[in-house]
């Protein structure tokens, strides 16, 4: 197996990683690059692949810079089946639309290109496959795939992919402890590779009471000064 990174290396968006095998080419993710004019800019560019040469995508979950240039993938050709949770089809629909709004506000107000339309995430829609954890995926010739609760956000996974009797593990990203609407993450199984998500690799998270303090302490403070709360969600 060979593995490229297409993006979200030296930068924490635009995930976008293909796994070759002598039987297939994989893509886990397709994802948008945020942050930045300069960061923005890099989704107009080719795809360092040919996309009518992938054979099928497999998601770890529905944030934009996991799955927002899915909808580009198809419109260059890409005609493969997308993997991902239900709960991630049923999010990515509504990511996809969302960001197509802010581009034709830009579109309007800036001049600024759109990176696809709504025809694009109607063919994408229509290629994504919703399918359960735990459910053994054949892939291709000698490829399997399953996708583990990864307690990030609704129908977040960990994709585990064998082939060729090895077994390579993406993280995509990884929840929290103790989140109450989420179940807890689970453990990978025994893997000869780990590719992961390291954002914050290099913080510890506050414990569930140390958050709630937190969150109360702001509620408090809005309410005293008659102002409005703003959740990111």
């Amino acid at each position: 197996m060979q593995l490229t990174f297409c993006g979200a290396n030296r930068e924490v968006t635009g995930s976008c990683y293909l796994l070759e095998t002598d039987a297939a080419k994989i893509l886990l993710d397709c994802g948008m690059f945020q942050g930045s004019h300069f960061n923005e800019e890099k989704n107009f560019a080719p795809f360092p692949f040919d996309p009518k040469k992938i054979d099928a995508v497999l998601v770890t979950h529905a944030h934009l810079d996991h799955i927002g240039r899915i909808p580009k993938l198809v419109k260059a050709g890409f005609g493969g089946k997308i993997f991902m949770t239900k709960g991630t089809k049923e999010l990515a629909q509504l990511v996809w639309a969302d960001a197509l709004e802010i581009m034709l506000y830009n579109e309007r107000k800036f001049r600024e290109p759109k990176l696809y339309t709504a025809a694009d995430i109607f063919l994408a829609a229509s290629r994504c496959q919703g399918v359960d954890y735990h459910l053994r995926l054949n892939i291709g010739e000698g490829i399997t795939a399953e996708l583990k609760d990864a307690g990030h956000i609704f129908g977040a996974s960990f994709i585990e992919i064998e082939s060729a009797s090895k077994r390579i593990g993406f993280s995509g990203d990884i929840g929290n402890i103790e989140v109450p609407i989420l179940k807890d993450t689970e453990m990978l199984g025994g893997l000869d590779a780990l590719l992961c998500e390291s954002t914050y690799g290099d913080r510890n998270h506050e414990d569930s009471q140390t958050r709630r303090q937190v969150i109360l302490e702001l509620i408090r403070d809005a309410v005293k000064r008659g102002g409005t709360i703003m959740v990111p969600a």
